[in-house]
């Protein structure tokens, strides 16, 4: 009887380890750039950004952008391989001030990650008159 609860212990172990991967965390990689930078009032702005795909693969993943809680951007990426870095980007015409600048992956949280803690990026920014 001990041999038979040992084997099932095993099988369950074994099968266990074999069906269980690593769970998917979308991450930024580094910070928001900016080009121009400095850029003054009126310029077109391309803000850019690098994430990654660790741990798993994602379809259907949409990331998001946008300038003092404004949305201006969104793709939808239909699909992205596993432990992958992609970039992108969004353009602005400046307006003088202080702003925040925000990037977000999968912002309706249905890829299905580990933790959404890391999803949202944001930069200051100051532009000139």
């Amino acid at each position: 009887m001990r041999l038979k609860s040992l084997c099932c212990i095993c099988a369950i172990f074994l099968f266990s380890s074999v069906f269980v991967s690593a769970a998917l965390d979308l991450a930024f990689v580094g910070t928001i750039t900016q080009t121009p930078d400095p850029a003054s009032a009126g310029a077109t702005v391309t803000f850019s950004v690098s994430f990654r795909t660790n741990g798993g693969a994602v379809t259907n993943m949409k990331i998001t952008g946008g300038v003092d809680g404004t949305q201006l951007f969104t793709r939808t990426y239909a699909s992205i391989g596993a432990d992958l870095t992609r970039n992108d980007s969004f353009n602005w015409t400046a307006t003088a001030g202080n702003h925040t600048i925000w990037f977000e992956l999968d912002p309706n949280h249905t890829g299905g990650e580990s933790t959404y803690a890391n999803n949202r990026i944001a930069k200051a920014i100051t532009i000139g008159g």
